[in-house]
């Protein structure tokens, strides 16, 4: 991108301790974090104000911050501080961060009408059973189920990333369902997959093996299940595909085979799709829901299906929002996460599982800059780089080493300088600010990415990927092995947790030298056994790529005589 006048700077400062990111773009440096890029024609800061961030620029500059659209603030640490330049005057103005500062030259007076998305671009997307990353060249990589032909290639399943042809200058992609979306740095919408129910919108119900165009002017995309969402740049909303529940917002629940506009919703800087509902959240910190409303995953205090947007209840001064299967998730701009909707996992994190109908904040959970909503789970990342989980855990999915659902947040094992989150039905993702991807969770169809189909409760590194080599190293043999229970015809054996340089997937079991099962904990129960039987165990560990370890020590247990031979 070239900036007219090289020699103006425009810095964004920071006022408490933070990381710093610095880019340089054509002489114009940029600090500071959190920070999204939409880049169709010109540059833009979007952003919670965590750290009190200023703006200033030269008053007769050619080049200075412009089109700031939301409304005041009076929060200190909920604003950002601009000096305006238009070549003839400074004008001082304090806004909260809902929409973007756009840089663009001192002639062009009037304030233009592009809206830009108020969050990162989503460059890993998990779905059902497959995923998607951009690369930095701006290709995309697709893997696990091709099912409906998700993954680009035609074949049946991939464990490993395969580059989908057609492609090049993607942003961001999105994969909720069995289709797949990119946006283009042009403003195309592309999509190939499943089309059973016009969820690609090229009005038909052919499914494609390869990418094709759908809409142009696009500024962000959401795939919920079986149906698209694309925001466009003037704020506007599109939607195509299933309809049963209203999820298109149209007014109807008519299934649509081409892009129509969502009923009366304007001003939208972000959108969100899980499932079959959809969020929108407006330049005024507003959160508009329709679609779905099962489990009172709308916010509107009811369970009563909506086909056009309704406004959340509660909710004001929001930043950004995400979609579960049936909860839902908003970020309002002082780092705090309120959630409601379906908990019977605990996906709300309030330390209950019951449902609500209206948004409540989730306690001990701040300083948050990005959401991520699973069909049953949730993620977070926090201002310091960890990633929180909280919801459905029975694959591994909220990537503490456990498999037990958790209804307050817990931090995923080793990511502590995370980027962009996403969660999938059953599994997670999450890249970091040095690039790497990581996964963790189902892992049935290859979704991974690890080149196996073996689960993992952490996160595991997704391979070839950017030059990502593949792992090699093969875990500690578990120590320890002993029995902690005996009956007549069952033997409970556990261990000590083994190590890995990546993390440890699961433990593979064997009953005299042969593999009997495998399990995510460290404890395993054998049964279906003869009375009175000797039996030798021994545990091997495995990660994520398909490394084992050595076994770890062999023990021998016998059942229990049976009761009627004792009397005998």
């Amino acid at each position: 991108m070239e900036i007219p006048n090289r020699e103006v700077i425009l810095r964004f400062m920071k006022h408490r301790n933070r990381k710093t990111m610095a880019i340089f773009m054509g002489g114009l440096l940029l600090c500071g974090a959190p920070v999204a890029f939409a880049d169709f024609g010109s540059l833009n800061w979007v952003g919670p104000n965590l750290d009190g961030l200023s703006a200033s620029a030269a008053m007769d500059s050619p080049i200075a911050p412009y089109n700031v659209l939301s409304s005041p603030s009076t929060a200190a640490n909920d604003r950002l501080y601009a000096v305006v330049g238009t070549g003839r005057s400074v004008t001082r103005v304090t806004y909260n961060v809902y929409t973007p500062i756009e840089v663009i030259p001192a002639e062009k007076l009037a304030v233009t009408t592009a809206v830009y998305p108020s969050m990162p671009l989503t460059t890993l997307a998990t779905g059902e059973r497959h995923s998607l990353a951009v690369s930095q060249d701006g290709s995309v990589w697709s893997w696990g189920s091709s099912t409906g032909a998700q993954g680009g290639d035609g074949k049946s399943s991939l464990t490993s990333p395969m580059k989908v042809s057609g492609l090049r200058d993607i942003r961001s992609v999105s994969a909720k369902g069995i289709h797949s979306l990119a946006l283009q740095a042009n403003g195309q919408v592309w999509a190939w997959g499943n089309n059973s129910f016009g969820q690609l919108g090229t009005g038909s119900e052919e499914s494609h093996s390869g990418p094709v165009v759908v809409l142009d002017n696009v500024a962000a995309i959401a795939s919920g299940t079986v149906h698209s969402v694309a925001l466009k740049k003037d704020g506007t909303v599109w939607t195509w595909g299933y309809n049963v529940s209203g999820q298109l917002g149209d007014g109807t629940t008519a299934t649509r085979w081409n892009p129509v506009q969502v009923s009366g919703l304007n001003h939208v800087t972000a959108i969100s799709s899980s499932g079959s509902s959809t969020l929108a959240l407006k330049d005024d910190g507003t959160v508009w829901a329709w679609g779905d409303n099962y489990a009172g995953q709308l916010g509107d205090g009811t369970k009563d299906n909506r086909s056009i947007p309704v406004q959340v209840s509660v909710l004001t001064n929001v930043y950004a929002i995400a979609s579960g299967g049936y909860h839902s998730m908003a970020l309002q701009s002082d780092g705090s996460v309120w959630t409601w909707g379906d908990n019977r996992y605990g996906q709300l994190g309030d330390g209950t599982t019951t449902g609500r109908l209206k948004p409540e904040r989730i306690a001990g959970l701040d300083n948050v800059s990005m959401l991520a909503g699973g069909l049953f789970h949730s993620l977070a990342i926090r201002k310091d780089g960890t990633v929180w989980s909280w919801g459905n855990n029975q694959f591994g999915q909220l990537g503490d080493g456990t498999t037990i659902n958790k209804s307050l947040p817990v931090k995923v094992r080793t990511i502590d300088d995370a980027r962009t989150i996403d969660a999938g039905t059953y599994s997670s993702a999450a890249k970091s600010e040095q690039g790497k991807y990581f996964m963790w969770g189902e892992n049935s169809s290859g979704q991974l990415g690890n080149g196996t189909t073996s689960p993992s409760r952490i996160p595991i590194t997704v391979v070839d990927l950017n030059g990502d080599d593949r792992d090699t190293t093969s875990p500690t043999a578990p120590e320890n092995v002993t029995v902690t229970g005996i009956s007549t015809n069952l033997i409970c054996i556990a261990w000590t947790d083994a190590t890995d340089n990546v993390g440890v997937a699961g433990y593979d079991v064997y009953r005299d030298n042969v593999k009997i099962g495998s399990s995510p904990t460290t404890s395993y129960i054998d049964k279906g056994l003869n009375a009175s039987t000797s039996y030798v165990y021994t545990v091997r560990a495995k990660d994520g790529a398909g490394n084992t370890s050595a076994p770890g020590n062999a023990i021998t247990a016998a059942t229990l005589v049976e009761v009627d031979a004792l009397q005998r």
